[in-house]
This record gives C-alpha cells, structure tokens and sequence, in this order.
C-alpha cells in the first residue's frame, strides 16, 4: 500500500483549513485627526474709528454674531484654514475679507466700515430770508403786523387775505430733509427809535395748516432780547411751550422724515415780563409795544444724520 498520496492529501487539507481559521486584518491605517479649531476678536469701526453697534457678522455666508455697543464680537470654535468674513448694517456699504484662522489662537481683526452716502452727516443753511413791518404792533393778545386783525377776519380754514395797506413780511416756510437731528434759527434784527419793543419772538410750526384748523402749531418758540435771537430744535425732544395737537394731549413735533415747516417773527411788546403771568383759559397777555419799520433777517441751518454741535451759530461766522 502506498501512503504517499493520503498524506498530501491530509497536507493539503489542513493547509486549507488553516487558512479558513484566518480571520480579521493584516494592518490599520493610522486614525484621521481632529481639525484644529481656533477664534476670531474682532471690531467694527466707522472711517472715524468710532464703534458701530448692531452690525451682522457672517461667517462662509452664515450668520454668526451682531457687534455690541463697543462695536466688539467674537467667533469661536472655527476650523483651521480661510474663512470669508463679512459684515453688514443698513447704513454702511457692504464689507467682506479673508481671514486665516490658525491652530487654536484668537485672530484680531478690525471691520473698518464706509458710511453709504444718503446717510454721511452734513448740514446747510438756507439762502438769508429777510423780513419786514411796515408796523409792527402787540396788545394784550394780539400780536404781528397792525392790520393782522383784518387778516384775522378773512382767514378761512386754509388761506387769509393780508391786509392791502401794510406791507410785511413775517413768515418764512422751508423743507425739512430726512434723517435730520438738529434745526438751528438765529434771528438778527435792526433797532431804530421808534421801536418801543423789549425783543422779538421766533416760533417754529408745522405749516400743513389745512390739517390743523388754519394756523400751524407751534412745535416751539423762544421770547428774548438778545441780538441775534436762537432756537435750537432737536429731533426726538419735546420743546417747552410747544402746542397740543387738536383733541390730544400730543405736543406739536417736526416729523423724524422731515417735511414742510415755517418759522415765524413777531415783536416781544413792552412790559411782557410781567403781563404774561395774567393768563385765562390757557391765553396769557403778551404785553403792549409797537414798531415802525422794522426789519430782520432769520438764519435757518439744518443738521442731518448728526446733531449740531454744542454751542453752534451760523451768525457768528458772518463777518462784523
């Protein structure tokens, strides 16, 4: 008997078998790391260096903070590599960098912010408006050239007839932009002899007068002997001795748009310290006074998206 071929049989069958019981890899190839992560500081200024608050920080396009009252933000927990940093604000042109996020620092970056241009501050003075009495003439309670009774008279809800034998030129009408802060009227009037005034008076009013029963009210007024006479008006600030509304306990307002306003110019009558303490159902005397050929001229200036500054006078920049 030959055993050769059962033994390579046998061999062979337990070499297959061997290799059957194999199980599992040979090797593994070496864990995928983490990504680094790290931060970006940052800080949106105007073209000034001054902060600006509420302005949106996206990150790739997605929206990731909003700067504090400092102008600050911070991003966190951002992969390693370049990120698109943009930032947005309703009054500011659109703003959008690269940024190069490293390791696990902090990235300071400063967003530097261009004001759109309907929203850069600026300011105007309206052309000189000059005005005139022929006779000017205040008892008790009324008040502004000497025939205004008889304009008083003729009134209708929207219009009045000016008296036909004086001349006079007391009211001035203007437009107020929009985003305006601050309106500033300077009254500089020329004395004679004749005059038997204290002063002048300068009120601010709506001049849609069809809307308020014929005559504008007054959002605010200043009584005074001082040469030139001011009145500072500042958007968003009630102004002592403003009217009421019709029918509302609403003090009279420039509207923050703007619109159609007016000022107007009366004398300030003898004794009218003391003769407006006397006052009936809300009307007060306004003293007695007259003037004869009086002129003046009013100096309106109109600050827009920033108020004036503290102080501020267009007449003291006229040469004497």
């Amino acid at each position: 008997m030959r055993w050769e071929p059962f033994v390579v049989a046998l061999l062979l069958a337990a070499g297959v078998s061997g290799c059957v019981e194999e199980t599992g890899p040979r090797s593994t190839l070496p864990a995928t790391p983490e990504p680094r992560r790290g931060s970006i500081v940052g800080v949106a200024v105007d073209e000034e260096r001054l902060p600006v608050s509420n302005v949106s920080i996206t990150v790739d396009d997605v929206p990731a903070a909003t700067t504090d009252a400092g102008g600050s933000f911070v991003l966190r927990d951002l992969v390693e590599g370049r990120h698109v940093l943009a930032a947005a604000h309703p009054e500011y042109e659109p703003f959008a960098k690269e940024t190069i996020v490293l390791g696990e620092l902090e990235v300071d970056v400063e967003v530097v912010l261009v004001k759109l241009p309907a929203f850069r501050p600026y300011n105007f003075t309206l052309p000189a408006m000059r005005g005139h009495y022929d006779c000017a003439a205040e008892y008790v309670i009324i008040t502004g050239d000497c025939g205004i009774l008889y304009e008083n008279i003729t009134c209708t809800v929207s219009t009045c007839q000016s008296d036909p034998v004086t001349t006079e030129k007391y009211e001035f009408e203007f437009d107020v932009p929009a985003r305006w802060d601050t309106i500033v009227g300077e009254l500089v009037w020329e004395e004679s002899n004749t005059n038997l005034v204290e002063g002048m008076r300068l009120y601010l009013e709506n001049a849609n007068v069809s809307a308020q029963g014929g005559h504008g009210k007054k959002a605010a007024r200043v009584d005074g002997s001082e040469n030139p006479l001011s009145l500072r008006y500042e958007r968003g600030v009630a102004y002592p001795g403003a009217e009421n509304y019709e029918g509302t306990s609403t003090p009279a307002f420039v509207p923050a748009e703007g619109g159609r306003e007016q000022f107007r110019v009366f004398p300030l009558g003898n004794g009218w310290e003391t003769t407006r303490t006397f006052c009936s159902g809300g009307r007060c005397l306004l003293g007695v006074g007259a003037a004869v050929d009086l002129s003046f001229t009013l100096y309106v200036t109109i600050f827009v998206n920033e108020p004036a500054p503290a102080g501020f006078s267009y007449v003291a920049t006229l040469p004497k």
